[in-house]
């Protein structure tokens, strides 16, 4: 089972600058890898490259979490408010995950932008 999420996240890494949940989707599969081997000793060879994907993988959808979110901060201190929103919906397909702090903090400044739309009008 974690060979499979190994070969699982390498294909969603290999399409990680497709559509923008693919890199969650590779952190997602890794993790999963990781999981299965939690209670075996000594690890298989390819455990080494569930942790290094991982490592690769949470690195890189961080620096384009942060990249996302500093682009909304200057959409909203430029008062391009519509910009701000899109970027926040890119936010959310990036990390879909309800449950991720990263995907309610997004959620929370979205719905902000639109109540402050709705009553600047």
């Amino acid at each position: 089972l974690a060979q499979d999420q190994l070969a699982l996240a390498r294909r969603h890494w290999e399409q990680r600058d497709g559509a923008e949940n693919e890199l969650f989707l590779c952190v997602k599969a890794y993790r999963q890898g990781l999981s299965y081997l939690e209670t075996l000793n000594p690890k298989p060879d390819f455990a080494a490259d569930l942790t290094q994907g991982l490592n690769e993988a949470e690195d890189l959808l961080a620096k384009r979490y942060d990249d996302l979110r500093f682009q909304v901060e200057q959409a909203e201190n430029t008062g391009r408010m519509d910009d701000a929103a899109r970027l926040l919906q890119r936010i959310l397909r990036l990390i879909p995950d309800r449950e991720d702090e990263r995907h309610e903090a997004a959620q929370t400044r979205l719905l902000t932008l639109e109540n402050l739309k709705k009553g600047g009008r």
